[in-house]
């Protein structure tokens, strides 16, 4: 009936995100963290303003601060853009088990709504957790989901994955982190290339000893995106050479968002965009006719914009006598 102190609700969400790491759920692991961080900010602001007991709050210092919000960014980064959990065409029950469980999730963890890679990352900024992380943190952030360059994201992420790999708090994300440099490598590589030799694609995905990936490892990750329809490539082993499928009516969902199980990001692209892809121009072109034929009409027809303006001085008149 009574409120939990805030110790305790620190401690019971610190046990949510062992809990979901060791399961291997990501998604809700950084979720965790996220609600870990926020409730040491607001006791760390009620003990300020004396709206709070010091010993009803977590007593955290500055540099744990600093850490934890360390752990939001990375553990956010760690999320798989493409889904781990669902491939096109599963069953609908299962799919549905899926959802009840995602929301018996959400409900543990105090959320209104089930918890998204893109809804995590805008509430960490939106709160500026990017200038309390730490600085090889904010890199990582930074290459991985702002800046574009397909040739050398392995290269640049080298030195901070052997940093992340040195600490042994931080080990356990390198093993996500990249799935999740494959999957932007991939991504930013189809936006380049038509087709691609395979020994440029493991030249290009080299990672720092000892999180080396085989060219099996790969492979096996090209083809669990396609089966799950975020990525669009086929490998032809003769002539060893990968080739991004440019089909117009192609049906494969590169580039977009994973499975509705939540494991990927919201229903915009999840990477930045150089072009649109030969489907998505097929699929916009009518949006383009009718906005070409909208700006034709204010042109050609003056009665057209005659009727726009009075149907807009109506609806002032409308609404100030509402008013």
């Amino acid at each position: 009936k009574r409120p939990a102190k805030n110790s305790m609700m620190a401690n019971y969400f610190e046990k949510l995100t062992r809990i979901f790491l060791v399961s291997e759920n990501y998604l809700f692991h950084a979720a965790a963290w996220s609600r870990y961080y926020n409730l040491l900010r607001q006791s760390a602001a009620a003990v300020i303003s004396g709206q709070g007991a010091r010993k009803d709050n977590p007593n955290v210092s500055e540099e744990y601060m600093t850490k934890a919000a360390s752990f939001v960014l990375l553990s956010a980064l760690s999320i798989p853009v493409i889904s781990t959990s669902r491939s096109r065409g599963a069953l609908v029950d299962i799919d549905e088990a899926r959802k009840n469980k995602n929301s018996k999730l959400t409900t543990l963890l105090g959320m209104s709504q089930a918890p998204t890679r893109a809804i995590l990352f805008k509430d960490a900024l939106s709160k500026g957790l990017l200038k309390k992380a730490k600085p090889e943190i904010r890199e990582l952030y930074n290459i991985l989901e702002v800046d574009f360059h397909p040739l050398s994201i392995c290269k640049k992420i080298a030195p901070i994955l052997t940093q992340i790999g040195s600490d042994p708090e931080m080990e356990k994300y390198v093993l996500p982190l990249q799935q999740v440099i494959l999957t932007r490598l991939f991504q930013q590589l189809s936006q380049v290339y038509e087709s691609v030799e395979l020994k440029f694609v493991h030249e290009l995905a080299q990672f720092p000893d000892p999180f080396q990936v085989t060219s099996d490892t790969i492979e096996k990750f090209i083809m669990n995106g396609c089966k799950k329809g975020d990525l669009a490539i086929r490998i032809d082993h003769v002539t060893s050479v990968l080739t991004f499928d440019s089909d117009v009516f192609s049906a494969a969902k590169a580039l977009h968002s994973g499975s509705a199980a939540g494991s990927a990001e919201s229903e915009s692209s999840s990477v930045q965009r150089l072009q649109s892809t030969p489907a998505e121009i097929v699929r916009s072109q009518l949006t383009r006719l009718a906005k070409s034929l909208f700006i034709t009409c204010q042109y050609v027809d003056p009665t057209f914009n005659e009727d726009r303006q009075k149907l807009k001085a109506a609806a002032y008149a409308r609404a100030q006598a509402g008013a």
